[in-house]
């Protein structure tokens, strides 16, 4: 299953690869910075392909190998506590289409790929709850591959790993599914430091403002800003939300951080809504309802993309 086939504006309409070009790889947080704009300087050829499960993040391009790395969520095979699930990373040739490689992992791959030195990060975990403040049954990890695809360190996380993590000054930073905020040595995998807090996070894909670590949490809903450095909480502003504050990935302008939530009308209704954070002092600065809709299957906030001073 496939749920979208390329993304990027640099893709040929002709069906041709209109150019080659040679530039090192780098992508440090969730679509490439905090505008939620990613544009790498790549070209692909038209092409058509199916992978066994559902893409659920935005692929990242290796523009010096000419690949595009996509992540899989995995084939779930009961919906229970035990559900066995089989998420993968997958290269693909962005001239042809043919995968070059493929690595598989034992529960879902839900983060978009970081490549920093040329070392592949990815997250793995899945959605569901062992109870009400712990996100995350079976393997939670984070993984480090080359970009052949071999697995260098593999690093074992409490709760799932859902949100794609930051990279910051050498380390990878995540927030977790059971109450966990980690820093892990880019290199070796090893622990930097841990730090716990109250909430759990889904797909709240962390956002990196200087030293700023900013993401959504929830049970209880709080939007945390941790000091990458060390890990300790720098402000954090309770939200008066019954969903969505976990799973959308907040973004950044001009000041002010940018993210979504939910509140429950009724079992079937939610209330959305929007909200701009004082990035200094996590004072709320304006609150905007979208407005009533029906309750989503799964993610309840998608992230807000900024262009040009706008939000949307």
């Amino acid at each position: 299953m496939l749920i979208f086939i390329f993304l990027l504006v640099l893709v040929s309409d002709q069906g041709t690869l209109l150019s080659k070009r040679t530039f090192q790889t780098e992508v440090y947080m969730f679509e490439g910075g905090p505008n939620h704009v990613y544009q790498p300087s790549i070209y692909a050829s038209s092409f058509n392909l199916s992978f066994p499960s559902a893409v659920i993040v935005t692929p990242t391009a290796l523009v010096g190998s000419h690949t595009i790395l996509f992540t899989t969520s995995g084939t779930v095979s009961n919906g229970t506590l035990n559900m066995v699930c089989v998420g993968g990373v997958y290269a693909v040739n962005a001239e042809n289409g043919k995968v070059v490689w493929n690595e598989s992992f034992p529960n879902m791959v839900m983060t978009q790929p970081l490549v920093v030195n040329g070392i592949i990060v990815v997250g793995v975990g899945n959605n569901m709850f062992v109870n009400q403040s712990f996100r995350g049954t079976g393997v939670n990890e984070i993984v480090a591959l080359n970009e052949q695809g071999h697995v260098i360190w593999v690093h074992k996380t409490r709760g799932e790993s859902m949100p794609t993590p930051v990279f910051f000054e050498g380390d990878i930073v995540e927030a977790t599914g059971g109450g966990y905020v980690c820093s892990l040595d880019l290199s070796t995998g090893h622990l930097v430091w841990a730090s716990k807090i109250p909430s759990y996070v889904s797909m709240s894909s962390p956002l990196l403002v200087g030293e700023q670590l900013l993401f959504g949490g929830a049970n209880p809903y709080v939007f945390y800003d941790i000091n990458v450095t060390n890990g300790k909480v720098i402000w954090e502003t309770q939200i008066n939300a019954t969903g969505g504050l976990d799973d959308s990935s907040p973004s950044f302008c001009n000041g002010i951080v940018i993210t979504g939530f939910t509140d429950l009308v009724s079992n079937n209704t939610l209330d959305y809504k929007e909200v701009g954070i004082n990035i200094t002092n996590g004072q709320l600065v304006w609150c905007l309802n979208e407005g009533e809709g029906p309750t989503p299957s799964d993610l309840e906030s998608p992230p807000a993309t900024l262009y040009d001073g706008y939000a949307s």
